[in-house]
């Protein structure tokens, strides 16, 4: 198969890194500036703990600039490798014109709406969604030993790359993704349409809250965001799952200021890197997605006549600040 994937920072650099591993085509599709630099190839890192980088060289694949390069070339899966705002940009409709008639758009943004989204601007039975279960951020972060700069890629224990859509075209991509010789993948399910997660508003509430303390889990514990992030997890979780025709689901009940912050301890045990040092980075860059995506939350509730006031209250407190 042949393989477009739209972005190269760490998210588009990790698939395409498994897809070529397994033998497939691959081809980045970034703007002009950023082209050379990546056509001279990049570092990939597997960290397994804290202060240790062997690199691997990723290079060989092929580097394109526009749509026309694109429809000259072709392809078998389009993979959109970006946030949910950057998604929502001129340059979408005249990339889906480019795709072939029987080609796949696979979706890895993040945005409650994105399906609903890219449904209208593209045939739906050929639209693929993924969840991002991997950490992948550009190396050195802030604060490490200076070593080669490249992408560090960690999977979290048990967790493999959920892909949702027609079987008929997710499952390929699954065992593309698994080709290399590592089950990284799994087919989650034959609608598109579920890509999204109700626990993304977990994290989502307790990142804003984080940068509101300034990314300190000691700080978060001693600060009444805390609980304020929980409440909003809450929330959120019922705006998530009303978009999907679902019941708000039973297991927000636990999301409490003691279950997080448990599983935000064991988390940064595990993680091969300085987790908070991590977070800040990746999620400053991100942040307005963050604000999106509040603000979808806040929105979609309101319609549903769904309680969205420590949402409203907890993206307030920090974005307005």
């Amino acid at each position: 198969m042949r393989h477009v994937l739209v972005g190269a920072g760490a998210v588009g650099i990790s698939y395409a890194w498994y897809l070529a591993q397994a033998g497939h085509e691959v081809a980045f599709l970034v703007k002009e500036k950023h082209a050379d630099a990546l056509r001279a190839g990049t570092n990939v890192y597997f960290p397994k703990k804290k202060g240790v980088r062997e690199p691997v060289r990723f290079e060989g694949y092929e580097v394109l600039t526009s749509p026309e390069q694109l429809r000259e070339k072709g392809c078998d899966a389009a993979w959109l490798c970006m946030s949910a705002t950057a998604m929502r940009g001129p340059w979408l409709e005249p990339f889906l014109a480019e795709l072939g008639s029987d080609a796949t758009l696979v979706s890895l943004t993040p945005g409650a709406e994105d399906f609903a989204y890219l449904a209208e601007r593209f045939d739906p039975a050929r639209i693929v969604t993924g969840l991002i279960t991997l950490v992948a951020w550009q190396t050195p972060l802030p604060k490490e030993a200076e070593h080669p700069p490249g992408i560090a890629i960690w999977f979290p224990p048990r967790a493999k790359l959920p892909l949702f859509g027609p079987e008929a075209r997710t499952r390929p991509l699954v065992d593309a993704l698994n080709g290399g010789g590592k089950t990284v993948a799994r087919f989650a399910g034959a609608s598109a349409e579920d890509g999204g997660s109700v626990a993304s508003a977990i994290l989502m509430s307790h990142v804003v809250a984080l940068e509101g303390v300034g990314w300190s889990f000691a700080a978060l514990r001693k600060s009444p965001l805390k609980r304020l992030a929980a409440r909003s997890s809450r929330e959120g979780m019922a705006v998530l799952a009303a978009l999907k025709g679902n019941k708000a689901p039973f297991g927000r009940k636990f999301v409490r200021t003691w279950s997080v912050g448990t599983v935000m301890r064991l988390a940064a045990c595990q993680a091969p890197m300085d987790f908070e040092v991590y977070l800040e980075y990746h999620f400053m860059k991100v942040r307005d997605q963050t604000q999106f995506s509040m603000g979808e939350l806040v929105r979609n509730g309101r319609d549903r006549g769904l309680p969205v006031e420590n949402i409203e209250k907890l993206r307030d407190t920090v974005f307005s600040a």
